[in-house]
């Protein structure tokens, strides 16, 4: 899926190291990532893991519109 490289060989050991880091403290963290932002059922930002990391929020707020404007409707969830 990924093609392998040396990017995703680094990837990957940041995603490792962070789970360890969960693991050991509750605290995901490792060299290359941003603050991970703490959960809360009110915020929306999370940690988007890829070769450059970054925080963002979870989902785009136009993609957030589509689902609760269009799509749940539809589904008759709102």
């Amino acid at each position: 899926m990924t093609a392998g490289g040396s990017e995703v060989a680094a990837l990957a050991k940041i995603v490792s190291s962070a789970w360890v880091e969960f693991a050991q403290t509750g605290k995901p963290a490792a060299e290359g990532l941003p603050e991970w932002p703490v959960f809360s059922k009110d915020g929306s930002e999370s940690m988007h893991i890829d070769t450059i990391s970054h925080v963002d929020p979870y989902m785009d707020p136009a993609m957030v519109e589509l689902f609760h404007n269009k799509l749940w409707k539809a589904a008759g969830l709102d």
